[in-house]
């Protein structure tokens, strides 16, 4: 059974892995130097949704409930619809273990060169399999071990990139360009676009209702659990969105200092070369700690930090959709899928994502639409009902 402190590890790491270390590239190809502006909008947005479910386990009212989401829709629906909302949010979190696992294969390579990301990537998705396979309580202690070691690199992280805008001499200009607020009106629409990419990054905290049953104190530990995860997250996400904008802007410097010097050459005390680091967009996080601390160094570190939540990421995220479509009704047997069933069902989803090959950003786009589907259907269903009740 899960204690209040073991729900908040989950839904911390079932978050941030699967999102500052993925997308955060994507989003500053948007957003620019206002990249922590997205973060921090998209988090806020996400917040409603995460205030909604938050009060799941109170309206249902049941400890022994492992399906709140369908319940709370088939009450203002039928068994059919909300079915339908389930298995689309199902094959969204398909998507997303997919995007996850492809990113922990990255990171896997750029620690260890010699293993090729596509091995990786299968590694971790049958490392999940397995230790999903083997219980909800092997799954807490997977994650407790490494969560608190994980936090720690990030923390590093944004320590480091504040340090650099301190120190740097540019670190006061690029301030004062990224709280303009004729350069944040200009860009708005950017900015809006950049958010929507991150909200694939916040997707998590609902896993903490699909623990209910699993639970010692449901209805208490849970609403607190997202509510701490989604505030807590928002603060880390909008510091490493500040701190990767400005590793990007220092980049864009280094550029134009290379083209009037008609190199690829940076010549800083360390010598980066700039074409080595234009191929780490696969590992954002690494490659923003290589051009602020100007030196290989620190490389393997952030990449071990991309690897430990990536993959317990990819471990909840595959527990999440087991959890899902456990109990739903196959249609063609009219049974309700086992809970061993809906976890082979979704090894065999990610394979086929697998093989496919389909990129990262499409799965975000695929997987954002699916979860958020569900959450707005959850969340006014959650209205509905409480309106009933006053």
């Amino acid at each position: 059974m899960l204690s209040y402190k073991d729900l908040v590890y989950a839904g911390i790491s079932n978050v941030i892995g699967a999102g500052i270390f993925v997308i955060i590239s994507f989003v500053h190809k948007f957003a620019g130097s206002h990249t922590w502006i997205s973060v921090l909008l998209s988090g806020l947005f996400m917040s409603i949704f995460a205030e909604h479910y938050a009060k799941l386990p109170e309206i249902i009212k049941n400890d022994k409930d492992t399906h709140l989401e369908f319940d709370i829709i088939r009450r203002i629906s039928s068994d059919r619809i909300a079915s339908g909302f389930i298995i689309m949010a199902v094959i969204g979190l398909i998507f997303s273990t997919y995007l996850v696992s492809k990113s922990f294969g990255n990171y896997l390579t750029n620690y260890l060169p010699f293993i090729n990301n596509k091995i990786g990537t299968l590694v971790i998705v049958g490392i999940c399999y397995l230790i999903n396979k083997s219980g909800i309580d092997h799954v807490a202690k997977w994650n407790n071990l490494i969560l608190l070691f994980g936090l720690g690199i990030l923390i590093l992280i944004i320590v480091i990139g504040f340090y650099r805008m301190i120190v740097d001499s540019d670190g006061h200009h690029f301030f004062k360009k990224s709280i303009n607020p004729n350069s944040i009106k200009d860009n708005f629409f950017n900015i809006i676009k950049g958010a929507y990419m991150i909200i694939f990054s916040y997707v998590g905290f609902e896993l903490l209702v699909k623990l209910n049953a699993d639970t010692y104190n449901p209805q208490i530990d849970i609403p607190k659990a997202i509510r701490t995860t989604i505030i807590f997250t928002i603060i880390i996400y909008t510091l490493l969105g500040y701190v990767y904008s400005y590793a990007m802007y220092k980049k864009d410097k280094y550029k134009a200092e290379a083209e009037v010097n008609k190199t690829n050459l940076i010549k800083t005390t360390k010598k980066i070369l700039y074409s080595e680091l234009e191929l780490k967009n696969e590992v954002p996080l690494t490659y923003a700690m290589e051009i602020l601390t100007k030196t290989k160094k620190i490389n393997h570190l952030v990449s071990f930090g991309g690897i430990i939540f990536t993959a317990t990421t990819a471990l909840l995220m595959m527990l999440s959709a087991s959890k899902l479509l456990s109990g739903q009704f196959d249609i063609s047997t009219n049974i309700k899928i086992k809970n061993m069933s809906s976890l082979n069902i979704i090894l065999s989803g990610v394979i086929l994502l697998f093989v496919t090959n389909i990129t990262i950003e499409k799965s975000t786009i695929i997987a954002n639409i699916c979860m958020i589907l569900l959450m707005i259907v959850v969340s006014y269903a959650v209205i509905k009902i409480k309106r009933r009740l006053l």
